[in-house]
């Protein structure tokens, strides 16, 4: 390792990671249940890698 390396600024990665619920209420009052979402069976568990975007 060069002595100028560790001078450098560490870069992060980051990731997003979430459980999908397997129920959940829905509706008026929360009287019917549903089950996953749209997309996605409940159970999952999902993912999202970003990209650092410099402003």
């Amino acid at each position: 390792m060069k002595s100028d390396e560790s001078d450098a600024p560490s870069v992060g990665i980051w990731c997003v990671a979430a459980n999908i619920k397997k129920e959940h209420p829905f509706g008026e009052g929360g009287t019917e249940t549903k089950v996953g979402t749209r997309l996605f069976r409940g159970g999952t568990k999902i993912y999202i890698a970003g990209q650092q975007v410099s402003r």
